[in-house]
């Protein structure tokens, strides 16, 4: 039981975390998704599908051009990835998990092979 000369504080505390929202939730960990274009092709379009992501162009249309960076922040999480590129072919990259900040490289090598995969998929 707490002493009475407690309980004012104890209710102060307990009004304050709940206000800041520390009772209430506890905020998830934010990571950056750090992707690299150093292939040789327009990248048009990035969406993202993942927890609190729902099929979001991340380039908002502005293309990634060869040796361009973009960056998101994601929380932890499994997601789905498509990139579409000037050719206008796909690249898939499905269930891959974030649990800290990444960095990823598209060169040519990375690029050809994901879109064979994906139209591989795609043809089952």
């Amino acid at each position: 039981m707490l002493r009475s000369s407690y309980k004012p504080l104890f209710g102060f505390i307990a009004a304050a975390l709940v206000s800041i929202g520390g009772l209430a939730s506890v905020a998830q960990a934010q990571y950056a998704l750090i992707v690299r274009n150093d292939s040789i092709y327009i990248i048009k379009a990035v969406v993202i599908e993942g927890p609190q992501i729902v099929k979001t162009d991340v380039l908002k249309g502005d293309p990634l051009y060869p040796g361009e960076s973009f960056w998101v922040k994601v929380p932890a999480g499994t997601y789905n990835m498509a990139m579409v590129d000037e050719e206008n072919l796909l690249c898939a990259v499905m269930n891959f998990t974030i649990t800290g900040n990444e960095h990823w490289t598209i060169t040519n090598q990375w690029l050809t092979e994901c879109e064979v995969r994906t139209i591989k998929a795609l043809v089952r």
